[in-house]
């Protein structure tokens, strides 16, 4: 990596967005990531100002078994 390439990373990693937006329907979020209908579906309405520590759904992968699946999780930075 160049000193050009970690400049790059730095100034970019420095900008955070604080807001989020849910614009779909987890139903179409289902749909589009060919989750199984049988797989539990969160009760999360669109909103267009979603927070860090709001729960948001997110697509995760169980590549053992193939198949995906919508979870609720909160976003935001952990301190440490």
């Amino acid at each position: 990596m160049t000193a050009g390439g970690g400049e790059t990373l730095m100034r970019l990693g420095s900008r955070m967005c604080g807001r989020a937006r849910l614009s779909s329907d987890v139903s179409e979020i289902k749909l589009v990531f060919s989750i199984r209908p049988d797989r539990p579906t969160p009760n999360i309405a669109p909103i267009w100002n979603m927070a860090p520590t709001d729960p948001l759904p997110v697509v995760c992968c169980d590549t053992r078994a193939g198949e995906r699946s919508l979870d609720v999780m909160r976003w935001g930075l952990m301190p440490f």
